[in-house]
């Protein structure tokens, strides 16, 4: 169930998941679709998903449509009620919706020192700081794999995760069977970028601390945002 729907806790916190797209199915032409996107929401509901980080285009206008079919089985884009629940509260951020520069996959992987990933960083650390969305959070992309990839080692390496249990975490994405693979050397390179040090001779603190140096250098983030970040996302939420 989690691994056909690539949702899993992220490594380093307590409240942040990543997962599939909650409702629009990237690879439609696997019959395992229906399957995948019941399982993304259910659990969603098991673990209390209160809020959400979405690093791909709004597809809110897209209930209702056809996108494919297995038979005698049809996927009509539904958002689950949970999913729904949280668009009404206002407890979803579309990332890069505001500057009309959503993330990419090439961006995030080949680019990550620049100043998109730093902007797109800030307002993912503006939103889980800013108190008034609950947790636990669920963050994803379109597959969960590339973006949601480059955005939870981020994450996961300032909340004090090792880098080998971080790569671990990138490469599960495999056993989603929809046979592509990431190789780990994708997310290796853009750590390099992002750092300017090897990760593989990193202790986690060292991690952590050239992650924190460059958002802090480039002026987009705070060490108190960035402290609080790692707090909220490792509080104790009762559901």
């Amino acid at each position: 169930q989690r691994q056909i729907s690539n949702f899993r806790q992220v490594p380093g916190t307590v409240n942040l998941y990543r997962s599939y797209h909650p409702y629009y199915p990237d690879k439609p032409q696997y019959d395992t679709e229906i399957e995948r996107l019941y399982w993304v929401a259910e659990l969603a509901r098991q673990v209390g998903i209160r809020s959400d980080i979405t690093l791909s285009s709004n597809k809110e206008s897209k209930v209702g449509e056809k996108i494919a079919t297995y038979g005698d089985d049809t996927i009509v884009v539904s958002i689950p009620d949970y999913h729904q629940t949280l668009i009404e509260k206002g407890d979803i951020l579309y990332v890069g919706a505001a500057t009309g520069s959503v993330p990419s996959a090439g961006q995030c992987y080949y680019h990550s020192e620049d100043v998109y990933f730093a902007a797109w960083m800030k307002e993912v650390v503006e939103f889980i700081i800013d108190t008034i969305h609950p947790m636990p959070i669920q963050m994803h992309c379109a597959l969960g794999a590339d973006r949601t990839g480059m955005f939870c080692a981020t994450i996961a390496a300032l909340c004090g995760a090792d880098w080998k249990t971080i790569m671990a975490d990138y490469q599960e994405t495999g056993n989603m069977k929809i046979q592509t693979y990431r190789h780990p050397n994708r997310l290796r390179y853009a750590m390099r970028r992002l750092t300017g040090v090897n990760p593989d001779r990193c202790t986690s603190a060292q991690l952590s601390a050239a992650i924190r140096a460059h958002f802090v250098q480039m002026g987009v983030l705070t060490d108190e945002q960035i402290d609080w970040m790692v707090a909220r996302l490792n509080e104790d939420v009762t559901p």
